[in-house]
């Protein structure tokens, strides 16, 4: 009998919402364009910026939704280059013979 490995860290989410979103991706997608598309309606903005705008909110939470950077969520590449800028950096010279 054949014996496999497995792994230890898996990352899996199951998909939830109609076999292809997880419930993270679902609410990444639906939350920011309802809003946007709430705040828009109260304000009286031609049709074509509000269109322009609903466009511009929708790709950018798609990025955050379905990017995979390196295996990571697009929001954990994120933070871990934030965090990457942020620390404090050694730089050593070495000296050329």
């Amino acid at each position: 009998m054949q014996r496999y490995k497995i792994p230890y860290e898996f990352k899996f989410e199951s998909k939830i919402v109609g076999g292809i979103l997880s419930w993270r991706q679902a609410l990444i997608l639906a939350v920011p364009g309802l809003a946007t598309i709430s705040i828009l309606s109260e304000l009286h903005i031609p049709f074509l910026a509000v269109f322009l705008i609903e466009i511009f909110v929708i790709v950018l939470s798609a990025v955050f939704a379905f990017v995979k950077i390196n295996g990571d969520d697009f929001t954990t590449f994120l933070k871990k280059y934030y965090d990457f800028k942020r620390r404090k950096k050694i730089i050593l010279y070495r000296k050329e013979d």
